[in-house]
Protein backbone atom coordinates (compact mmCIF):
# COMPACT_ATOMS: atom_id res chain seq x y z
CA UNK A 1 0.00 0.00 0.00
CA UNK A 2 2.72 2.48 0.93
CA UNK A 3 4.50 2.37 -2.38
CA UNK A 4 1.35 2.40 -4.64
CA UNK A 5 -0.25 5.44 -2.76
CA UNK A 6 3.18 7.43 -2.06
CA UNK A 7 5.72 6.87 -4.67
CA UNK A 8 4.26 9.38 -6.51
CA UNK A 9 5.10 12.03 -3.48
CA UNK A 10 8.75 10.16 -2.88
CA UNK A 11 9.21 10.79 -6.51
CA UNK A 12 8.31 14.62 -6.73
CA UNK A 13 10.18 15.33 -3.61
CA UNK A 14 12.90 14.00 -4.69
CA UNK A 15 12.74 15.64 -8.76
CA UNK A 16 11.30 18.83 -7.89
CA UNK A 17 11.29 19.36 -4.13
CA UNK A 18 11.03 23.18 -4.18
CA UNK A 19 7.91 23.14 -6.60
CA UNK A 20 4.75 24.13 -5.51
CA UNK A 21 2.62 20.99 -4.99
CA UNK A 22 -0.54 22.17 -3.62
CA UNK A 23 -2.53 25.62 -2.89
CA UNK A 24 -5.18 26.42 -0.36
CA UNK A 25 -6.34 29.94 -0.34
CA UNK A 26 -2.90 31.90 0.45
CA UNK A 27 -1.20 28.83 1.89
CA UNK A 28 1.00 26.91 -1.05
CA UNK A 29 3.44 24.43 0.05
CA UNK A 30 6.66 22.88 -2.47
CA UNK A 31 6.66 19.07 -2.62
CA UNK A 32 9.11 18.95 -0.18
CA UNK A 33 7.62 20.51 2.40
CA UNK A 34 4.21 18.02 1.66
CA UNK A 35 6.51 15.15 2.16
CA UNK A 36 7.47 16.73 5.59
CA UNK A 37 4.28 17.25 6.71
CA UNK A 38 3.10 14.02 5.54
CA UNK A 39 6.30 12.17 6.87
CA UNK A 40 5.68 13.62 10.31
CA UNK A 41 2.15 12.75 10.37
CA UNK A 42 2.89 9.38 9.73
CA UNK A 43 4.87 9.33 13.10
CA UNK A 44 2.40 11.03 14.69
CA UNK A 45 -0.01 8.24 14.08
CA UNK A 46 2.39 5.34 15.08
CA UNK A 47 2.90 7.56 18.28
CA UNK A 48 -1.24 7.24 18.54
CA UNK A 49 -0.27 3.38 18.11
CA UNK A 50 -1.43 2.93 14.29
CA UNK A 51 -0.48 -0.65 12.90
CA UNK A 52 0.19 -1.81 9.65
CA UNK A 53 -3.37 -2.10 7.80
CA UNK A 54 -4.69 -0.44 10.93
CA UNK A 55 -7.99 1.67 9.79
CA UNK A 56 -7.40 5.59 10.48
CA UNK A 57 -10.85 7.81 10.18
CA UNK A 58 -10.79 11.62 8.91
CA UNK A 59 -13.71 13.71 9.29
CA UNK A 60 -12.15 16.94 7.50
CA UNK A 61 -13.59 19.26 4.89
CA UNK A 62 -11.73 19.62 1.43
CA UNK A 63 -8.32 21.35 2.10
CA UNK A 64 -4.58 20.99 1.42
CA UNK A 65 -4.50 19.34 4.99
CA UNK A 66 -6.88 16.65 4.03
CA UNK A 67 -4.42 15.31 1.03
CA UNK A 68 -1.60 15.59 3.76
CA UNK A 69 -3.46 13.43 5.99
CA UNK A 70 -4.15 11.16 3.44
CA UNK A 71 -0.48 10.98 2.29
CA UNK A 72 0.13 10.20 6.26
CA UNK A 73 -1.97 7.90 6.61
CA UNK A 74 -1.27 5.35 3.68
CA UNK A 75 2.96 6.62 4.26
CA UNK A 76 2.39 4.87 8.15
CA UNK A 77 0.92 2.02 6.71
CA UNK A 78 -2.42 2.59 7.44
CA UNK A 79 -5.86 2.50 5.49
CA UNK A 80 -7.76 5.40 5.11
CA UNK A 81 -11.33 5.58 6.35
CA UNK A 82 -12.85 8.39 4.90
CA UNK A 83 -16.13 9.78 7.16
CA UNK A 84 -19.23 11.34 5.04
CA UNK A 85 -19.22 14.50 6.29
CA UNK A 86 -22.72 14.75 6.28
CA UNK A 87 -23.39 12.03 8.64
CA UNK A 88 -25.17 12.69 12.26
CA UNK A 89 -23.08 11.66 15.16
CA UNK A 90 -24.65 8.11 15.59
CA UNK A 91 -23.74 7.40 11.56
CA UNK A 92 -19.98 8.61 12.07
CA UNK A 93 -19.96 6.15 15.04
CA UNK A 94 -21.27 3.47 13.07
CA UNK A 95 -19.44 3.63 10.60
CA UNK A 96 -16.26 3.55 12.88
CA UNK A 97 -17.38 0.65 14.61
CA UNK A 98 -18.08 -1.11 11.57
CA UNK A 99 -14.48 -1.53 10.41
CA UNK A 100 -12.84 -1.59 13.92
CA UNK A 101 -11.83 2.15 13.50
CA UNK A 102 -9.43 3.20 16.36
CA UNK A 103 -8.13 6.63 15.32
CA UNK A 104 -9.45 9.04 13.93
CA UNK A 105 -8.51 12.61 12.24
CA UNK A 106 -10.69 15.45 12.70
CA UNK A 107 -10.40 19.36 12.05
CA UNK A 108 -12.05 21.75 14.15
CA UNK A 109 -15.17 22.08 12.58
CA UNK A 110 -16.57 19.08 13.58
CA UNK A 111 -15.09 19.36 17.24
CA UNK A 112 -18.42 19.99 18.66
CA UNK A 113 -19.60 16.32 17.30
CA UNK A 114 -16.62 14.92 19.46
CA UNK A 115 -18.41 14.05 22.78
CA UNK A 116 -21.29 12.35 22.04
CA UNK A 117 -18.61 10.19 19.07
CA UNK A 118 -16.80 9.09 22.05
CA UNK A 119 -19.80 8.07 23.94
CA UNK A 120 -21.17 6.44 20.91
CA UNK A 121 -18.19 4.91 19.28
CA UNK A 122 -16.84 1.51 21.12
CA UNK A 123 -14.02 0.86 18.83
CA UNK A 124 -12.75 4.79 18.58
CA UNK A 125 -8.99 5.01 20.82
CA UNK A 126 -7.32 8.80 20.01
CA UNK A 127 -8.31 11.08 18.30
CA UNK A 128 -5.99 13.60 16.27
CA UNK A 129 -6.43 17.86 15.50
CA UNK A 130 -4.86 18.10 12.24
CA UNK A 131 -1.82 21.12 12.73
CA UNK A 132 -0.40 21.99 16.33
CA UNK A 133 -0.73 22.06 19.96
CA UNK A 134 -1.74 25.74 21.33
CA UNK A 135 -1.62 26.73 24.83
CA UNK A 136 -2.57 30.41 26.58
CA UNK A 137 -2.90 31.36 30.08
CA UNK A 138 -1.08 33.37 32.58
CA UNK A 139 2.10 31.49 32.48
CA UNK A 140 2.34 32.14 27.90
CA UNK A 141 4.91 34.71 26.53
CA UNK A 142 2.58 37.78 24.98
CA UNK A 143 5.27 37.52 21.83
CA UNK A 144 9.19 38.00 20.92
CA UNK A 145 10.50 41.23 21.70
CA UNK A 146 10.41 43.42 19.02
CA UNK A 147 10.04 40.90 16.46
CA UNK A 148 5.80 41.92 15.72
CA UNK A 149 6.12 39.84 12.51
CA UNK A 150 7.38 36.46 14.49
CA UNK A 151 4.71 37.15 16.85
CA UNK A 152 2.00 37.60 14.33
CA UNK A 153 3.01 34.17 12.93
CA UNK A 154 3.11 32.64 16.63
CA UNK A 155 0.14 33.11 17.77
CA UNK A 156 -3.60 32.55 16.44
CA UNK A 157 -7.06 34.17 17.91
CA UNK A 158 -4.52 34.71 21.24
CA UNK A 159 -3.01 31.24 21.50
CA UNK A 160 0.59 30.16 20.91
CA UNK A 161 1.25 27.70 18.41
CA UNK A 162 3.63 25.35 20.08
CA UNK A 163 4.83 23.43 17.13
CA UNK A 164 4.35 20.09 19.02
CA UNK A 165 1.80 17.83 17.29
CA UNK A 166 0.11 14.95 19.13
CA UNK A 167 -3.03 13.08 20.13
CA UNK A 168 -5.82 12.91 22.85
CA UNK A 169 -6.43 9.68 23.96
CA UNK A 170 -10.33 8.09 24.95
CA UNK A 171 -9.87 9.28 28.29
CA UNK A 172 -8.79 13.21 26.93
CA UNK A 173 -5.06 12.97 27.78
CA UNK A 174 -3.23 15.01 25.35
CA UNK A 175 0.35 13.28 24.26
CA UNK A 176 3.29 14.86 22.59
CA UNK A 177 5.15 12.86 19.66
CA UNK A 178 6.54 14.68 17.12
CA UNK A 179 7.66 18.41 16.44
CA UNK A 180 5.50 20.03 13.84
CA UNK A 181 8.55 22.54 13.03
CA UNK A 182 12.43 20.93 11.81
CA UNK A 183 14.30 22.36 14.92
CA UNK A 184 15.49 20.04 17.76
CA UNK A 185 16.90 20.59 20.79
CA UNK A 186 19.67 18.35 22.06
CA UNK A 187 22.00 19.08 25.32
CA UNK A 188 21.25 23.07 24.20
CA UNK A 189 21.96 22.79 21.03
CA UNK A 190 19.62 23.32 17.99
CA UNK A 191 19.61 21.17 15.24
CA UNK A 192 18.03 21.16 12.27
CA UNK A 193 16.90 18.27 11.30
CA UNK A 194 16.61 19.16 7.28
CA UNK A 195 20.01 20.17 7.03
CA UNK A 196 20.82 16.50 9.00
CA UNK A 197 18.16 15.21 5.78
CA UNK A 198 19.92 17.10 3.06
CA UNK A 199 23.11 15.59 4.31
CA UNK A 200 22.07 12.10 4.37
CA UNK A 201 20.25 12.46 1.18
CA UNK A 202 23.26 13.44 -0.49
CA UNK A 203 24.91 9.72 -0.15
CA UNK A 204 24.36 7.87 -3.63
CA UNK A 205 22.64 4.76 -1.70
CA UNK A 206 20.19 6.62 0.29
CA UNK A 207 17.51 7.16 -2.02
CA UNK A 208 15.40 8.85 0.89
CA UNK A 209 15.38 9.74 4.22
CA UNK A 210 13.42 11.00 7.74
CA UNK A 211 14.83 12.71 11.13
CA UNK A 212 13.17 11.74 13.94
CA UNK A 213 13.32 12.37 17.58
CA UNK A 214 13.99 9.03 19.75
CA UNK A 215 12.89 9.58 23.46
CA UNK A 216 15.47 11.14 25.29
CA UNK A 217 18.74 10.05 26.34
CA UNK A 218 18.99 11.98 29.30
CA UNK A 219 17.08 15.11 30.86
CA UNK A 220 19.36 17.59 28.42
CA UNK A 221 19.79 15.04 25.48
CA UNK A 222 17.43 14.15 22.95
CA UNK A 223 18.46 11.33 20.59
CA UNK A 224 17.86 11.55 16.40
CA UNK A 225 17.68 8.60 14.27
CA UNK A 226 17.55 8.75 10.05
CA UNK A 227 15.45 5.71 8.98
CA UNK A 228 16.16 5.68 5.16
CA UNK A 229 15.14 3.93 1.80
CA UNK A 230 18.12 2.74 0.27
CA UNK A 231 18.37 3.66 -3.81
CA UNK A 232 17.55 0.91 -5.77
CA UNK A 233 20.50 0.95 -8.44
CA UNK A 234 22.91 1.96 -5.07
CA UNK A 235 26.58 1.50 -6.22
Amino acid sequence: MDLQFTEGLRRQSRRAPDVEATVFGERRQTWRELADRSGRLAAVLHGAGMAPNDRVAMLALNADRYLEHMLGVWGGGGALNPVNTRWSPAEVAFSLDDCDTRILLVDDQFAPMLPELRARSRSLGAILYPGEGEARGVGITQGYWNRETETRAAFRDGWLRSGDMGFIDEDGYLFIVDRLKDMIVSGGESIDSAEVENALARHPAIASCAVVVLRPASRRCASIAGPISPATNAP
